[in-house]
């Protein structure tokens, strides 16, 4: 008789344990196909290893379930289901069979009634057995659909396997805190409601979740990795942004809650573009529309090879006007501006102002001033009070290359000098020597300059005797520069001192920079007219002198006879 002492347990059969053994050692899979019940025959029976058969079974047939234990991996669950119209009989012993039909495992049970359905109190009744093996990785089910029931908690389960989720009242749009009665999207969440939780800074926290007071949980149809897979779709029920769309996992690969990254995409739904027509849209990846426009402007299409409005008209402000040129009479066009260096027609007025020809205008520049591209192309003078020793300056910048200055003085007398810009580059050609600066006197001709770059100016013509490089003293002792380095210098001597030796020792007017390279003197008498006195012709003089240096040279004049006559002598060196 059953009672509070009594026991119930499940064994696996001698037969059953062999099998598992051999299973385990070959590694081959070990099929338990079916459950048989029986009633024992009225008796309390006890598991024997030992035991082939039930004692008294009265049904038999496949299993709805057979699975490891979720909380124990030794532990497998057998579970069929009868249904209500198959009955009244006491159910005390249970049974499990393989595939080859033997009897592998036997359990007792607490004596249930299982009514008919005729008795007026029919029920389908689930029989399960908890088994204990020493592996269950190679225990494999078998059942046959056709003939299976299935309980509403493997139904449950097969539901919560599947791709396609229950939808969700809303999902997130940022990340959240998984705690507590709160606000999403714009829905006030209460206990219990099913939300997709999809932008949280960890994507491993993402997921199906359903909504508590405290610590929200994950929802029992996501959550483990047999329920989460990729492909997983969920749709969203309300919300301002997120309201009537579908959700995808794109996460590839296994997905375990909790540990695997979440990551799920808009699979349709709104896209933030508002109805309407549109001349530009922007697609995503799966070719909805994710913005929209309506440009009125080239650069609002992204256009990149047409002009826009603005560059048309610039370069319309570069043509000529229709009117122009006029071809009619006397063909004339517009004068393009002073230094324009393009293809443009060149009228004789642009002639004239790019210095080319020379207009009949003139302009004044004031000794201190600078130069400007006013001047280019007129005769400019130097001119005010004060013009020895003046000084003028080019200009600096702003002077296309190829642009003329003529400059000469005006009234007066003097000098100027034309000056590079101070503290800068650049220099003025003279021929192949390159100046700092150059002077001109009221007697030179007009100087022509030409810009070759902002501070570099060649002399085209003009008069420049009085630049450094041609510097002279052009006195009776004196001393004339060239531009490529030569000093020469000269000078005269008079001698009154009857007597027959001389000292001629002499100081050149300024010092040779490096060096006298030649010295020639000559001596004679003191007379114009060499044929006035017999004697002139007779007076004999010679000259004796020592190697020059920089700054002079010694020498004695000889007087041969008639030393009543004066002497004198010329002497001309040149060096460098």
């Amino acid at each position: 008789m059953v009672d509070q002492t009594s026991q119930f347990y499940a064994i696996l059969t001698n037969v059953g344990a062999a099998k598992q053994a051999n299973a385990d050692a070959l590694g081959i899979p070990w099929k338990i196909t079916q459950m048989g019940v029986g009633d024992a025959n009225g008796t309390d029976p006890t598991p024997n290893a030992t035991q082939t058969s039930l004692i008294n079974e009265w049904r038999r047939a496949p299993l709805n379930q057979l699975k490891v234990d979720d909380k124990n991996s030794a532990v497998i669950v057998a579970e069929q289901v009868i249904p209500a119209e198959v009955g009244g009989r006491w159910i005390r012993e249970i049974a499990l069979y393989d595939a080859d039909g033997d009897m592998v495992a036997v359990a007792n049970c607490a004596p249930t009634y299982k009514p008919l359905l005729s008795q007026g109190s029919g029920r389908t009744q689930v029989v399960r057995m908890n088994l204990i093996v020493s592996s269950a990785s190679n225990v494999q089910l078998k059942i046959d659909p056709a003939v299976v029931l299935a309980t509403r908690e493997w139904v449950t389960e097969e539901l919560a396997r599947q791709d396609f989720k229950h939808s969700v009242l809303a999902a997130t749009t940022a990340p959240i805190a998984l705690s507590g009665l709160q606000t999403v999207d714009g829905v006030a969440l209460t206990a219990g409601a099913r939300v997709l939780v999809k932008d949280q800074i960890a994507a491993k926290d993402n997921g199906l979740y359903l909504v508590a007071t405290g610590n929200w949980g994950r929802s029992r149809d996501a959550d483990n990795d047999a329920k989460v897979t990729a492909g997983l779709l969920v749709l969203v029920e309300r919300g301002v942004i997120n309201g009537d769309s579908a959700w995808q996992l794109i996460s590839d690969g296994a997905v375990t809650p909790g540990v695997s990254a979440q990551y799920y995409e808009m699979a349709f739904g709104r896209s933030g573009v508002t109805a309407g027509t549109y001349r530009s849209v922007s697609v995503d990846k799966y070719g909805r529309v994710v913005a929209a426009t309506n440009p009125s402007t080239v650069a609002g299409y992204g256009l990149t090879d047409v002009y826009t409005k603005a560059e048309i008209s610039g370069l319309l402000l570069s043509k000529a006007a229709i009117e122009s040129p006029v071809f009619a009479g006397r063909p004339s066009a517009i004068t393009a501006p002073r230094n324009d260096v393009s293809q443009r027609l060149a009228t004789t007025e642009f002639v004239k102002e790019a210095g080319i020809n020379f207009p009949s205008t003139t302009a004044f520049l004031p000794v201190g001033g600078t130069l400007t591209a006013e001047h280019i192309g007129k005769m400019t003078y130097m001119s005010g009070e004060g013009l020895w020793n003046g000084t003028a300056f080019l200009p600096s910048s702003g002077i296309p290359p190829g642009s003329i200055f003529c400059i000469g003085i005006g009234s007066g007398a003097g000098t100027v000098t034309i000056r590079k810009p101070a503290g800068q580059g650049g220099y003025i050609a003279v021929g192949a020597s390159q100046r700092d600066s150059i002077t001109l006197t009221y007697d030179d001709i007009p100087i022509m300059l030409i810009c070759h770059s902002d501070l570099t100016y060649y002399v085209l013509s003009g008069g420049i005797s009085n630049t450094a490089d041609f510097f002279a003293s052009k006195g009776s002792t004196g001393w004339a520069k060239r531009p490529n380095g030569i000093l020469e210098q000269w000078g005269y001597r008079y001698f009154e001192t009857p007597i027959t030796t001389i000292a001629i020792d002499t100081l050149f007017p300024i010092a040779f920079p490096n060096a006298c390279l030649n010295l020639v003197i000559t001596a004679g008498v003191t007379i114009d007219d060499y044929d006035y006195h017999p004697t002139y012709r007779l007076s004999r003089q010679e000259v004796s002198h020592s190697r020059p240096s920089r700054t002079g040279f010694m020498g004695q004049l000889f007087v041969d006879n008639h030393p009543g006559n004066s002497r004198h002598i010329f002497w001309r060196a040149i060096g460098h």
